[in-house]
């Protein structure tokens, strides 16, 4: 399958594949980050309290895929069985089955206005925006730790990618990195980033991230 960059752009979330740009979802630009999983796309609706999917093709968007509790924020993310999300509202990490059924809107109890989850190697991260921390479970739901990675500042928006974890730094107005195993932590990996940060990918040798002005900057990743 050919990666793939996500975007949000005027209120419609689309997919850029190669050439190709077509859009999925009229939903609010705020609200939506979209992941691959299997043949389908996942996204959040922020405010609207939904996951919806589609096809890879852009064709039967279901916006109201999965409903969720309150306040979905930031990314979902997708692995082989499972599509998670950040209840932003209650504190929560949700999971369901890739088709939409056993939906637990309680799967991960305890984080602090998450916003932003990333799934890699069997186990979630997501971003306590409400806190300083990244935290980290096991893909089963057990050996929660909300205070994996600490020494952020309201961290919203989170990716994993090349054995790394990329957060946005709201308070900071950057970009953290560390380890999967979370040492060699540096909270302003990339300084200056625009603003508030709410997005973050990871596409080839690239940082891509969205900032609270609605534009997306861009730097190598490859310096550490």
């Amino acid at each position: 399958m050919r990666s793939h960059v996500r975007l949000r752009v005027l209120g419609t979330l689309v997919l850029v594949a190669a050439a190709c740009v077509f859009a999925v979802a009229a939903v609010p630009a705020d609200a939506v980050h979209v992941n691959t999983g299997a043949s389908h796309l996942y996204w959040a609706g922020y405010g609207y309290d939904t996951v919806g999917r589609a096809n890879l093709d852009g064709t039967h968007a279901k916006p109201n895929f999965i409903s969720t509790t309150n306040n979905t924020c930031g990314d979902v993310a997708v692995d082989k069985a499972h599509v998670y999300w950040a209840n932003h509202g209650y504190d929560e990490i949700g999971r369901a089955n890739l088709d939409g059924s056993q939906v637990d809107q309680h799967f991960i109890r305890g984080a602090d206005s998450p916003c932003g989850i990333a799934v890699n190697a069997g186990k979630p991260y997501w971003a306590n925006y409400g806190s300083t921390t990244i935290g980290r479970a096991n893909v089963d739901g057990t050996h929660v730790n909300q205070s994996f990675i600490t020494g952020a500042s309201a961290p919203c928006g989170i990716t994993v990618a090349g054995g790394l974890i990329y957060w946005g730094n709201d308070g900071f107005g950057s970009i953290g990195r560390a380890h999967l195993d979370g040492t060699h932590v540096s909270q302003k990996f990339i300084r200056h980033a625009g603003g508030p940060c709410y997005g973050v990918d990871v596409e080839g040798k690239y940082v891509y991230w969205r900032s609270e002005e609605r534009r997306v900057g861009k730097e190598c990743r490859s310096r550490w």
